[in-house]
């Protein structure tokens, strides 16, 4: 395998190189849709919730799901963004507890409020009542 790897080095090195000036080059996206979801579940408030969801779904019975996420891709004034959306109680009315949004760029965070607005993780933080 490493003679492998040293020949593919070797003939890679071989070819022609056009150089691809920073400002030509698209920035890559740091964070993937997997990624996007994690980051979002290590997050001190989700991981409260699932636990608050989970002890009220085993009061409930066996069969009853303690919550929904639903991942899709958002772009955000054309930039992308993964929207990472809550529910509570999935098969009956899935009430949406809250949508992160997390930029594929560099992972920042934002919290889409109420009426539709994104606002830093930070200050959603702030806006939420003390537990």
């Amino acid at each position: 395998m490493l003679v492998r790897a040293l020949v593919a080095g070797l003939l890679f090195s071989a070819l022609p190189v056009t150089p691809v000036h920073a400002q030509d080059k698209p920035a890559a996206d740091k964070v993937d849709l997997t990624e996007a979801r994690a980051i979002v579940a290590d997050l001190p408030e989700v991981k409260a919730w699932e636990e608050k969801r989970k002890a009220e779904a085993a009061k409930a019975g066996p069969g009853k799901p303690p919550g929904g996420i639903l991942t899709s891709l958002r772009p955000v004034k054309g930039v992308k963004h993964w929207a990472v959306t809550l529910y509570e109680n999935p098969q009956t009315e899935a009430r949406k507890w809250a949508v992160f949004v997390v930029r594929a760029r560099d992972g920042k965070i934002f919290v889409e409020t109420d009426q539709g607005k994104l606002i830093p993780l930070e200050d959603w933080r702030k806006s939420r009542p003390a537990v």
